[in-house]
């Protein structure tokens, strides 16, 4: 007589596919991997809940392969198949996996490496088993070097041709290789395994100034050329310092010093984010030549610390040297 085992699991009646929400994560967090089907034809189906309850009882009679599904929905349908799988007697218990990474949590991403900006931020992992063989799978366990078990013991009947993924978020603040092992059991458990990799590389830091310094004879606007002629005897000028922020830091503390003007602002607080820009204007008596070269120090209290320079030049003329601007006579 063939001792009968049964297999019982809760299922999401989707005929002619069958998916199974997974069960809440081993770290305690409670958030749950998204199981979804793909046909034969390659069609990937959206991540699913449970909306329809369904019975699904695998039976197998040990020694023969035979095997039948039993499909019981909680409106009192039922439907049922069955054959003979010869899993003791298979060699071609295969699966292959793909493992990619994105940013976006509601996609399965089809790269299997990207890069973040500074500092990181959350990634998507996505795991996609594919049955390369004939025999069909019914547990299956998947486990990632860097986020730990994923899968363990769940139930999900994965026959040969079909696949499924699960994707799991998490965030990534430094380079990480991430080697993940999905492991899938037959009916005589009897396991098939496989491998793959995933790439979050995190881009270093760009911290980057430029400082444009000009020098004009109106206090109220900031010049646009670096070099002035004032006449014999000189006369106020007014130099403009214009700091970008040509990175992707932001920094927070300012200090400005001129070779000639000495300091002007100290540990000014300012946030100077990515692409934006600033000035400050300062204006002086000046009686003889002067090239002027100004440093702008931009800091965080932490790091990164960077510097821009830039000169602007004023012109006297001398005493003997007269200026003559054309005059021009209208008659009426």
């Amino acid at each position: 007589m063939n001792r009968r085992n049964t297999l019982t699991i809760l299922a999401v009646l989707v005929l002619p596919l069958l998916a199974l929400p997974v069960a809440a994560r081993p770290d305690g967090s409670g958030a749950t991997p998204q199981l979804s089907t793909v046909d034969t034809r390659g069609k990937a189906s959206a991540p699913t809940s449970l909306d329809v309850a369904a019975l699904v009882t695998v039976s197998r009679a040990e020694g023969d392969g035979a095997w039948s599904l039993d499909v019981d929905d909680d409106l009192g349908h039922a439907s049922g198949t069955t054959g003979t799988s010869h899993v003791e007697r298979s060699d071609n218990a295969a699966i292959s996996l793909v493992k990619t990474v994105g940013v976006d949590p509601m996609t399965c991403a089809v790269t299997d490496e990207i890069k973040l900006p500074p500092g990181g931020g959350p990634v998507t992992y996505c795991y996609t088993v594919a049955n390369t063989g004939d025999v069909m799978f019914f547990d299956h366990a998947l486990t990632d070097s860097e986020l730990g078990v994923i899968l363990n013991g769940v139930p999900y009947l994965l026959v040969p041709g079909a696949s499924v993924f699960v994707t799991r978020t998490a965030p990534i603040i430094t380079n990480t290789v991430n080697v993940a092992t999905w492991t899938s059991y037959d009916a005589v458990v009897s396991a098939a395994w496989a491998t793959d990799v995933a790439t979050v590389t995190i881009q270093a830091p760009n911290a980057a100034i430029s400082l444009v310094e000009t020098v004009g004879d109106d206090p109220g606007t900031c010049a646009v050329t670096d070099e002035i002629t004032l006449p014999p005897g000189g006369g106020p000028v007014t130099y403009c310092y214009t700091v970008a922020n040509t990175g992707d830091v932001t920094f927070f503390f300012h200090t400005l010093t001129d070779s000639e003007l000495g300091l002007i602002v100290n540990d000014f607080p300012h946030m100077l984010s990515p692409g934006a820009s600033a000035f400050i204007t300062q204006t002086v008596l000046i009686a003889t030549n002067t090239v002027n070269v100004a440093t702008w120090t931009a800091y965080n209290p932490h790091g990164p610390t960077i510097q821009a320079t830039d000169v602007a030049s004023v012109r006297i003329l001398p005493a003997d040297q007269q200026v003559f601007f054309p005059v021009v006579v209208r008659t009426q």
